[in-house]
């Protein structure tokens, strides 16, 4: 693989900070394959295995639910959420939300194109004319998002997004290649794919609403127990499992 993992995204969890009595704090999980998905209704994946222990470790069983990106991400800020698994760090988010010491996973993200197409990206400047599929209010690394002029067409999941690409409606994607790759495989269209120009490997995080009581507490809890799972080789035998 082309990309080492370390993290992700979930939803509604049983009371970890409220008082005896009131409404668990949610936490929200959209389909990030092979980082966090659902199979069945059942949260999957490497960053929710990672979860399960941190929880586990906590005195906590974690209950997910379902959430499109976008929404999870508006909803962590306005403290309808307790927590979002998962992202990336970055300045606008850090001013509503906690982040621990240590991401859960890394991805890739890479500009893709159809293999049979005569587009060539060898920067980012050649982007600049070109329509590019992108998901909805995600964060593609510092460099790509303060890119003026693109044209971009917005979905909100990466199944669509690699559909996109597939009907010929743009002419290229932006993605990580693990979860375009996972999806393209399901499709059988991997061979369809070119991976044209490496953008950033970056952290993603579980990320924490300040806007729910005790959360910074519990972001202070979460950072020593994956630092725990470090340092006795939990953490990296579970990484281990989806390296194979």
């Amino acid at each position: 693989m082309s990309v080492v993992i370390l993290l992700t995204m979930l939803t509604f969890v049983p009371d970890m900070t409220a008082e005896e009595g009131s409404s668990p704090p949610l936490i929200a999980m959209a389909d990030y394959p092979p980082y966090h998905y659902w199979v069945d209704g059942n949260p999957n994946g490497l960053n929710i295995e990672l979860l399960n222990e941190i929880f586990s470790r906590i005195g906590i069983t974690p209950r997910y639910v379902e959430r499109p990106w976008s929404r999870s991400l508006y909803e962590l800020e306005q403290g309808d959420v307790a927590a979002l698994c998962a992202g990336m760090k970055t300045p606008p988010r850090q001013k509503f939300a906690y982040y621990p010491s240590h991401p859960l996973s890394l991805e890739t993200n890479w500009v893709i194109t159809l293999a049979d197409n005569d587009v060539e990206i060898n920067s980012l400047d050649e982007l600049k004319g070109i329509h590019i599929g992108t998901i909805t209010n995600y964060s593609y690394g510092p460099t790509f998002d303060a890119l003026q002029d693109l044209t971009k067409h917005e979905r909100p999941d990466e199944k669509s997004l690699l559909e996109l690409l597939l009907h010929n409606r743009v002419k290229t994607i932006v993605g990580c290649d693990l979860v375009i790759n996972h999806i393209a495989d399901k499709l059988g269209v991997r061979h369809r794919l070119k991976y044209q120009l490496k953008l950033t490997s970056d952290p993603m995080y579980l990320i924490l609403s300040k806007a729910v009581a005790g959360n910074k507490e519990l972001n202070t809890r979460i950072s020593d127990i994956l630092s725990e799972m470090i340092k006795d080789g939990t953490y990296q035998k579970i990484l281990d499992r989806y390296l194979e």
